[in-house]
């Protein structure tokens, strides 16, 4: 939806965040001119650890506006020994992108950032989405019961009527119940893996 334009504002980056997730803004390889840093500070790896790049991407935004090019200039692969295929794979608690974001949030309050409910509506869904991500691996580590604990925002109003606004959505609120039931009845870790593999052919960046 913010295709066809060269420049985009903090707000619409922000805004796209929270909407969709780190997966929004890929961006594996990165470079920019000396004087930017110089202006918006260094990468915050201390704070915001595997989110660092995000974070910096959004305080780039707030100075300058950013451009898109909407085409693949390289191709990454993520092999079976990368950090990042492993990292997935173990990950028990939810992504840095949310510490984040949660961070923006609270210190943003008081701005005039224009940020709907749907918008927010959508950045918690991402949650119990990220949620159902880490109970899938908890399962897998044959940690049962803090794999059920990890589900415990799946069942709200709230998470069912935004999910039910898109098939993706819907396909994601499917695997979590399906998981819940998978823990609650003693499932296999052969069962977790098969979850794994449909999971992230939903899911993006994340």
């Amino acid at each position: 939806e913010l295709r066809g334009r060269d420049i985009y504002t903090f707000e619409e980056i922000f805004n796209a965040f929270l909407k969709f997730g780190n997966s929004f803004l890929i961006c594996p390889t990165f470079m920019v001119k000396r004087d930017v840093f110089e202006i918006v500070g260094l990468f915050r790896e201390n704070t915001f650890n595997t989110a660092a790049d995000g974070e910096m991407w959004l305080r780039i935004g707030e100075k300058y506006p950013v451009g898109i090019l909407d085409e693949r200039l390289i191709k990454r692969r993520i092999g079976r020994a990368q950090e990042t295929y492993k990292y997935r794979r173990l990950r028990i608690e939810r992504h840095d992108f949310f510490s984040v974001m949660d961070y923006y949030l609270r210190t943003m309050a008081s701005s005039n950032l224009v940020i709907t409910n749907s918008i927010v509506q959508c950045y918690e869904f991402q949650k119990t989405w990220d949620d159902i991500l880490c109970a899938t691996n908890l399962l897998m580590q044959g940690k049962q019961s803090e794999a059920r604990k990890s589900l415990r925002g799946l069942f709200s109003g709230k998470t069912f009527i935004t999910g039910f606004k898109n098939l993706r959505g819907i396909g994601k609120l499917f695997i979590g119940i399906v998981l819940y039931i998978g823990i609650n009845t003693g499932s296999s870790r052969r069962f977790g893996a098969i979850l794994q593999r449909i999971q992230y052919k939903l899911t993006g960046n994340l």
